[in-house]
């Protein structure tokens, strides 16, 4: 494979590297300019909308589409029954209603009955009308469409690394783009980009040792016993859940620490006060430690840093020093 193909084939075999440009700027650039037009349609919309309330003897029958004579008639002839029929209860329409005028003025009854805005000949109310219409749904989706781009998550920084070094590398990428596009990945930042799918951790514990412990693994110890995961791919491949499952051993290690070695440091010493700076010293360590290393909310920090405290006053409570 070559080209886009091969680009193609690794994004689509490793999708934390499908990543693409944003085209931010762009797409600004975009609704602004939708933005322009339709300040514009709207002025020269109201502009219209506003002759049509002050036209008054200029307008005929003529402006009105054959297809609509009938129905002219059927309110004028409605309107002289009215006129004949007193005392009866009338229930027309706008179209049926009596006219003061004695021409029909069209573009005045526009302003008050869209049927006739909609089908007069040469209403450029109505052809204005329908220009903004498709202009506004068109800047409608933009705006939605550039906000949902813009909350989808930027790629890790060490997955935009790895797909760099792909490309320059003769033994894995060789440089597979030759067009203006080649420089994407190069020149972007990782907010510049989105990513089809991000490495997601549950706390920030977890998120470091899946952006950086890795490989800091991987260069000091790991390469010793990984193995490639093909001669043609050159590259080394770590499980994202083998990742996470030592993460989680990792902070049960740290946590237990925190209580054992409180308990320890507070049993082989005397002095009060040098025993309530013990606690004072873990308990501060152990709030770090749950801020720092988990994404607990602030009241279960309260909550845990609380029990902690207690299970070091307790033991106090309960023992004394060692002679």
């Amino acid at each position: 494979m070559a080209g886009y193909e091969r680009v193609a084939g690794l994004m689509t075999e490793h999708a934390e590297v499908a990543t693409f440009q944003r085209f931010d700027f762009l797409n600004t650039l975009n609704i602004l300019y939708l933005q322009a037009e339709l300040v514009h349609l709207e002025q020269e919309l109201r502009d219209s909308m506003r002759e049509d309330l002050e036209f008054r003897h200029d307008a005929t029958r003529d402006d009105i589409s054959v297809e609509n004579q009938d129905e002219i008639e059927i309110a004028e002839t409605a309107s002289l029954q009215h006129d004949v029929e007193k005392g009866a209860a009338s229930h027309v329409s706008t179209r049926q209603s009596s006219r003061p005028e004695s021409e029909l003025n069209v573009r005045l009854e526009s302003t008050r009955d869209w049927y006739f805005l909609a089908n007069s000949d040469n209403s450029q109310t109505w052809e204005i009308m329908l220009k903004t219409r498709e202009k506004l749904k068109e800047y409608n989706e933009a705006v939605l469409r550039h906000k949902e781009m813009m909350e989808q998550d930027s790629p890790n920084k060490c997955d935009v690394e790895f797909l760099r070094r792909w490309f320059k590398d003769k033994n894995m990428g060789d440089f597979p783009l030759i067009g203006e596009d080649s420089t994407i990945w190069e020149a972007s930042k990782p907010s510049d980009l989105v990513a089809l799918r991000v490495r997601k951790a549950e706390d920030p514990l977890s998120t470091l040792f899946l952006r950086r412990i890795y490989l800091w693994w991987h260069h000091c110890i790991g390469y010793r016993f990984k193995k490639q995961r093909s001669e043609e791919a050159r590259y080394f491949e770590y499980r994202d859940r083998n990742i996470l499952r030592v993460a989680n051993v990792v902070s049960s290690i740290i946590s237990s620490i925190l209580l054992v070695g409180s308990i320890m440091a507070l049993y082989f010493v005397d002095n009060t006060l040098v025993r309530l700076g013990i606690i004072a010293a873990f308990t501060q360590v152990f709030s770090l430690v749950l801020v720092l290393a988990t994404s607990a909310r602030k009241i279960e920090v309260f909550a845990a840093t609380a029990a902690f405290v207690a299970v070091q006053v307790v033991f106090v409570g309960s023992t004394s020093a060692p002679a």
